[in-house]
């Protein structure tokens, strides 16, 4: 259900005159992802890896979270990444190489929905796209640290969440002036330069927010997750 869910949104996006699917606009060029990638959009790239490669591929093994670098003894890293009830908390315990796959993934799942509505496709007749050569109309990576802070300017802390047991989920919380959520702390986010992340997380204070500050990360950790910038090819 969940891939099903994912083309419905990216056949009732318009590419030529809307966003990206999961973006807000920062400017004529760059668009970035309203919230940190959630366990529920983990969860549907692990779907459709399994449904294509099968369970025991290392496809899908790969995309895997590590519960190994789960900290918290209130609930299970299971419970936390499954549960319907953190279905739109951000994925955690992912590693750089993990978050690239997804963008990749992310980015040839979208394009082939924009080619679907380019070519007039009814969902009801799902092309077989191994033998298509589809366009790159989007392409979505991990931030540079310039475009992240450009995306966090003026953020007001408040907005977002520090000094927790967990992270927390989007939803009750206010947006910064491009409507991003939780972006000043929540989890700390994954850019392009392998081993540097941004904002503050749970585990941090609301005072230790500076979007100039680069935290360093080895593997990963319950603090850490990302989201994703997209741009129009």
């Amino acid at each position: 259900m969940s891939c099903l869910l994912l083309f419905f949104t990216l056949i009732f996006s318009d590419y030529f005159q809307g966003l990206p699917p999961g973006t807000v606009k920062i400017n004529d060029s760059l668009y970035v992802d309203e919230t940190e990638i959630r366990n529920i959009d983990w969860r549907e790239c692990l779907y459709w890896n399994r449904k294509t490669f099968g369970e025991t591929s290392d496809e899908y093994l790969f995309m895997l979270p590590d519960s190994l670098k789960w900290t918290n003894t209130d609930i299970t890293f299971e419970h936390y990444f499954r549960h319907p009830r953190y279905q739109d908390f951000p994925v955690v315990c992912i590693s750089y190489e993990q978050a690239l796959r997804y963008c990749k993934w992310r980015s040839d799942r979208v394009n082939e929905g924009y080619y679907m509505k380019v070519n007039k496709i009814k969902y009801t007749e799902m092309p077989d796209f191994s033998k298509i050569n589809v366009p790159s109309y989007v392409t979505y990576r991990l931030p540079s640290a310039e475009e992240w802070e450009a995306a966090a300017a003026n953020t007001d802390p408040a907005y977002s969440n520090f000094s927790t047991s967990l992270p927390v989920s989007p939803k009750k919380f206010r947006r910064n002036k491009f409507g991003l959520i939780h972006i000043a702390g929540n989890v700390s986010e994954m850019i392009a330069d392998k081993g540097k992340a941004k904002g503050g997380n749970f585990n941090t204070t609301s005072c230790n927010f500076d979007i100039k500050t680069d935290i360093n990360y080895e593997c990963p950790a319950i603090w850490l997750g990302f989201r994703c910038v997209c741009v129009k090819n």
